[in-house]
């Protein structure tokens, strides 16, 4: 009798657990840029590096022409 309210216990706690996590983690929200400029400013801290976030076409062409005059240059 013992293992059965030991089990019924642990499933509880356990059901418990899973509803505050959930519950916590529906109050977890994204800035308005989903948090590129903290990708942006550890990319550039740690490995000197720029980077850009293409949201357009025009951003795309921009990224695209960069890529072809980096490539162009030994």
């Amino acid at each position: 009798m013992k293992c059965v309210e030991s089990t019924t216990a642990s499933r509880t706690r356990r059901l418990l657990a899973g509803f505050a996590l959930a519950g916590l983690g529906g109050c977890a929200t994204f800035s308005q840029d989903g948090g590129f400029n903290s990708v942006e400013s550890i990319a550039k801290d740690r490995l000197g590096k720029d980077v850009r976030w293409i949201k357009s076409e025009a951003d795309a062409d921009s990224a695209q022409a960069m890529v072809k005059t980096l490539l162009a240059n030994p």
